[in-house]
């Protein structure tokens, strides 16, 4: 029986020291964020917010949408969304792909157990070998591993690139729940001031047939003129064309909210009134937190790291590829010794893969490997870039329907006083019924408006949000 030589314990350590000093090498550019200016205030309209560390986008979606149907939606919407099942989809393969990759690096062992019948023609043995059963069996129990040492880092710079590749779809997925919940959110403020413009329209209806009544009667008195008969004819045909678009808006409005909910029929529930709607006027916060905050500049800058980790990768093709393959079991002609102190075989093979000509093949791949880091470093910045520009646009566009809005309240206060009066003076005999038609119509009219207004106001509140990155916490 003869017996695997051994290593002493002193050439063990150097061995395992030698080893630790290799594997610290990790060749490739280690990851720099880029220098991206970053403004001391996001608009002139928001530099006494920015005075604040609080943001608008730190809040969860439940704490800046009040309204318990919205909030449903919202919640649905997350749970059935075909672009939140599909992003979640993403991030279980990326990970599985990790998995993977991790595996395909780490020591692999594969155990065998295999019988062999065999007969060797005697006109074919070696001149050496005049002897032997040219026919018989053969048994072979055992088990080898192979080993591909990451001297150069390759290794950990693909874990570093998988890594991050993952945290960019985790990104990604953030980044379609934050644009669903402004969606949802959307078209859900939408539908409530279309269902306000509806009753208010309906109320425009009857007024504009009441006008048209009366405008009849007092041609048959002689005291109005067929134009202007034919001109509340043209109103109340248009106010009835009016209330079908209306209708129709509000018919798309509730197909876009099933289909973000992932729903093909069913009622929208909702509010009945508009005004009861009210989001915080939070401030938007510190530039500086917008970069850690906003789901698609993470991912922007996941992609950069694993792109930059890709170029290591790459560049340690250029070093020798070492491998150990070790094998040990046993091996007889006859099963009954299989088991036998001299049936012992073992295998130890280390192996050096050294590349001498490649054909500029890797010096390809690295140059290709640099254009890939340095597009991601462009698209990175670029994104950071929008990011801001898309938080001043926000707060410009919020600034400027809180100042409408203030304006269309006026014009509101208005015309109820306007309205007010008319029918005081109808009381009193100085006015006619017309007059008070006409001054319902203006009123209803600017209650419309203020509608929209009242839209556009939560619609920049809600744009803000997002675009401070908010709507992506669970």
């Amino acid at each position: 029986m003869t017996r695997a030589p051994h290593l002493s314990l002193a050439r063990c350590i150097a061995l395992g020291a030698t080893l630790s000093l290799l594997t610290g090498c990790t060749v490739g550019p280690n990851y720099h964020r880029p220098a991206v200016p970053l403004p001391s205030a996001y608009a002139p309209t928001a530099a006494p917010a920015t005075t604040s560390a609080a943001s608008l986008g730190d809040l969860a979606w439940w704490n800046l949408f009040h309204d318990p149907d919205l909030q449903t939606l919202i919640r649905q919407a997350l749970a059935d969304n075909p672009d939140i099942k599909i992003a979640a989809a993403r991030v279980d393969l990326v990970q599985a792909e990790f998995l993977g990759l991790r595996a395909s690096y780490e020591p692999q062992i594969n155990a065998q157990l295999n019988e062999t019948q065999q007969r060797i023609s005697p006109i074919g043995l070696p001149k050496d070998r005049t002897s032997g059963n040219p026919a018989g069996s053969a048994t072979i129990l055992g088990a080898q591993a192979s080993w591909e040492i990451d001297f150069w880092g390759k290794y950990r710079r693909a874990d570093q690139a998988a890594r991050a590749t993952i945290l960019s779809s985790h990104a990604a997925r953030n980044a379609v729940r934050s644009s669903l919940v402004a969606a949802v959110a959307t078209a859900y403020f939408n539908l409530l001031q279309l269902d306000e413009e509806l009753k208010a329209s309906n109320q425009l209806l009857t007024l504009h047939q009441q006008a048209l009544a009366l405008l009849q009667a007092r041609l048959q008195q002689g005291v109005s003129a067929l134009p202007d008969v034919h001109l509340a004819e043209i109103q109340l045909q248009q106010q009835h064309q009016n209330i079908a678009l209306i209708q129709q808006a509000i018919n798309d409005r509730e197909s876009e909210i099933r289909s973000l909910l992932g729903e093909t029929t069913g009622p929208i529930q909702r509010a009945s009134s508009l005004a009861a709607e009210s989001l915080p006027a939070v401030a938007p916060g510190l530039p500086s937190s917008l970069i850690a905050r906003r789901p698609d500049i993470q991912q922007a800058e996941q992609d950069l790291i694993a792109a930059n980790a890709n170029i290591g990768v790459v560049k340690a093709q250029y070093f020798p590829n070492i491998g150990l393959t070790a094998g040990g079991g046993l091996e007889s002609t006859a099963f009954h010794n299989l088991f036998s102190g001299n049936a012992a075989t073992w295998l130890l093979q280390p192996a050096i893969n050294i590349p001498v000509f490649t054909g500029g093949r890797i010096h390809a791949q690295i140059l290709q490997a640099d254009a890939q880091r340095n597009i991601a470093a462009q698209q990175y910045v670029a994104t950071v870039q929008s990011a801001f520009r898309d938080v001043a646009q926000a707060l410009t566009y919020r600034a400027q329907t809180d100042q409408i809005g203030t304006q269309q309240a006026t014009i509101v206060a208005a015309a109820q006083d306007s309205s007010t009066l008319a029918s005081a003076r109808l009381d009193a005999g100085v006015s006619s019924s017309l007059e008070v038609i006409q001054s319902d119509q203006n009123l209803i009219t600017a209650r419309i408006e203020a509608a929209r207004i009242k839209r556009q106001q939560l619609d920049a509140v809600v744009h803000l949000y997002r675009a401070l990155g908010g709507g992506w916490q669970p």
